[in-house]
């Protein structure tokens, strides 16, 4: 454990980590970030209960389940046909001016149209309901990194 003489001493510790700080949260970012990707991902083929402030999932329409049918797919299985846009979420760690940031989504705005709904579809987040998911779990190995950082254990 870290000791200091003073409060200054102390003051002055913490501006020094405060450049390095970015740098050694990235690898607990990553990992929050690919534990809400994976979440994000996990949902589609799933009705989703009511979380925080994430709306709960409309049950597919009765048009919907019979094209789903007639293409060949199961009946209701929410956002899952092929896979392609569940398999087209990411997540990305880098540096900013601000700091360290994650961004977890993808390219498709056909995941912009799953979170918000459209005129002929309810929301059915994925994302934004990952994220209120594991919203503790994030803050908690974030928390620990900074805690092990400060204390010099990294």
């Amino acid at each position: 454990m870290r000791t200091f003489k003073s409060l200054a001493d102390f003051s002055s510790y913490l501006l020094r980590l405060s450049v390095a700080l970015p740098h050694r949260l990235e690898p607990a970012l990553d990992r929050a970030a690919r534990k809400i990707k994976n979440r994000a991902q996990e949902k589609f083929g799933h009705y989703q209960g009511d979380i925080k402030s994430v709306p709960e999932w409309a049950e597919l329409a009765e048009s919907t389940k019979a094209s789903r049918v007639r293409l060949g797919f199961t009946e209701n299985d929410p956002l899952l046909r092929t896979g392609s846009i569940r398999d087209h979420i990411t997540h990305r760690v880098y540096r900013s001016a601000g700091g360290v940031r994650a961004d977890i989504g993808g390219s498709s705005p056909v995941l912009l149209y799953l979170e918000l709904g459209t005129l002929h579809m309810p929301p059915r987040p994925t994302i934004s309901g990952a994220l209120a998911e594991l919203a503790d779990e994030t803050a908690i190995i974030m928390a620990d990194r900074v805690v092990q950082v400060i204390a010099g254990r990294i």
